[in-house]
């Protein structure tokens, strides 16, 4: 069963790409504050202003590698993730 995510806070637009071409892992901060450690797979475009966009990937951490997918917006750095999706 999938769980949504608000995402407060989270990388900048080159951090976001670096986490697809190069494999750095990023933070994405949730409501209340827990920091999500997130490695992306997929980014891609969700409207033609290059700041919104819909990005999948895996959570690192816990020795596992759990599934999410979501909206983010580099611009304000904001959006929402659903885990296990």
């Amino acid at each position: 069963m999938a769980t949504s995510r608000k995402v407060i806070d989270g990388p900048g637009k080159f951090d976001l790409m670096c986490s697809l071409f190069d494999g750095k892992r990023v933070f994405f901060t949730v409501e209340g504050g827990e920091k999500i450690e997130v490695q992306t797979n997929s980014v891609g475009i969700e409207d033609g202003s290059r700041e919104s966009w819909l990005v999948s990937g895996n959570i690192v951490g816990s020795g596992s590698w759990e599934k999410f997918s979501g909206y983010f917006e580099t611009r304000r750095r904001q959006g929402h993730i659903e885990i296990g999706a």
